[in-house]
């Protein structure tokens, strides 16, 4: 294979792995931390100020559709450089904020910031890899884990330090090199625009066959609705428990703990969310995504059980964030190879982004729906409950959906 070609293919990677580090490491997995500041400064309701959040989910689900398009028909560096200034000027402006409503507008301008981040990212990943594209779509994923694990106890020690509003400028800085830089100088949508060749390409035609999906013939398949819909149930049902991580700073305090000891579960969660995508883009590879989600969802729901029941042994409490932290992986891993396996290479970019969308919308829903849980019952175990319930109909979905790929083929 000709080196240039897996040069420029992992130069793409280290791109994919700095936006996703920047857009959901720092800006999104720190907003935990940074919110619960504003909070006891400010003296807004937990689940008021989280209308942040559903803002920011519902632009996303609007906007995703149409920012995909932009991106891929027009200079695909040109429009996410455009996007992510959006985004990073979004907590600039938080530096200056008094009132919910300035946080509302800002949300609007988050969410269309960040609207078409997560389908592509995947999507260039698979355009510029033929082999390994479960590994390599885990290890990009991955970067959030590693920026969030990273970040997540600096900002509370700059919160003690310098408060809130420096923070908030701080990470728009930290976001302006991770996303807008990447976008405008490295980011190619696939190496055939650049004259090169994909990575694995050459031993994909030597060998006839890949070790992965992504070598599929490019084919296009119409399945039934209700099969869609399974696919959300697994993705979107258990990865809406992933908006419990920005209350972890809160969830800590009420039981017990200091805002340190939030910030060193939001970091925890975060080595979860890094070494889950990696071992679930192996275990991908190597058995199969579905399998592969299986022992996810077991993960995710020890972690519920752990924080239901034994959040005051602080052992267990830790072990359970970094459970918890490998659900990242099901939202962020899983889509596109699912979506590649279930509809082939030339339809899998389309269910994509209309399960972002939807994403968008149930996400608006359930980042409101944890914080004003904890609201009006006063403890987060019924969030819990309902995130074992999700993990158990999700399992049921992912059973059926591969008794329903294997007699598809």
């Amino acid at each position: 294979m000709n080196e240039k070609y897996k040069g420029s293919a992992w130069k793409i990677m280290i791109g994919m792995m700095c936006i996703q580090a920047g857009t959901l490491g720092i800006l999104m997995n720190c907003n935990g931390i940074l919110f619960s500041a504003i909070i006891k400064d400010l003296g807004f309701r937990a689940g008021d100020l989280s209308l942040f959040y559903t803002i920011r989910s519902l632009v996303t689900a609007f906007c995703v559709t149409t920012t995909t398009k932009l991106v891929f028909k027009n200079k695909a560096n040109t429009v996410m450089t455009v996007l992510s200034l959006f985004l990073v000027l979004s907590y600039a402006a938080m530096f200056f904020f008094d009132s919910l409503w300035q946080f509302y507008i800002s949300g609007i301008f988050a969410g269309l910031g960040m609207s078409c981040t997560m389908t592509v990212i995947p999507t260039v990943l698979n355009n510029w890899f033929k082999k390994r594209n479960g590994f390599v779509i885990g290890l990009t994923m991955s970067a959030s884990g590693i920026a969030g694990a990273l970040f997540s106890p600096i900002c509370s020690k700059i919160i003690v330090a310098l408060g809130w509003r420096v923070t908030a400028l701080i990470m728009a800085l930290i976001g302006f090199v991770l996303i807008v830089l990447p976008c405008w100088f490295i980011l190619v949508t696939s190496p055939e625009q650049v004259g090169e060749k994909p990575y694995g390409i050459d031993d994909v035609s030597t060998e006839g066959r890949s070790e992965t999906a992504e070598a599929q013939p490019a084919v296009s398949r119409t399945l039934p609705l209700y099969v869609f819909l399974l696919t959300l149930v697994v993705v979107i049902g258990p990865g809406s428990m992933i908006q419990f991580n920005q209350q972890l700073p809160t969830f800590a305090q009420t039981v017990g703990y200091t805002i340190e000891t939030g910030a060193l579960l939001t970091s925890l969660s975060m080595i979860g969310n890094l070494s889950g995508k990696l071992l679930l883009g192996t275990l991908a590879d190597k058995f199969g995504v579905y399998k592969a989600v299986l022992v996810f969802l077991v993960f995710t729901s020890l972690s519920m059980a752990g924080f239901f029941a034994f959040s005051s042994v602080r052992a267990i409490l830790m072990a359970s964030a970094l459970l918890f932290g490998t659900t990242y992986a099901i939202g962020m891993t899983v889509p596109s190879l699912m979506y590649l396996d279930l509809y082939g290479k030339e339809g899998y970019r389309q269910k994509l982004a209309s399960m972002q969308a939807a994403n968008g919308f149930i996400g608006a829903f359930s980042s409101s729906l944890i914080p004003y849980i904890y609201d009006f019952t006063g403890s987060f175990r019924p969030v819990f409950v309902l995130g074992v319930f999700l993990c158990a109909c999700a399992a049921l979905s992912v059973i059926y959906l591969r008794r329903y790929s294997l007699s598809e083929k």
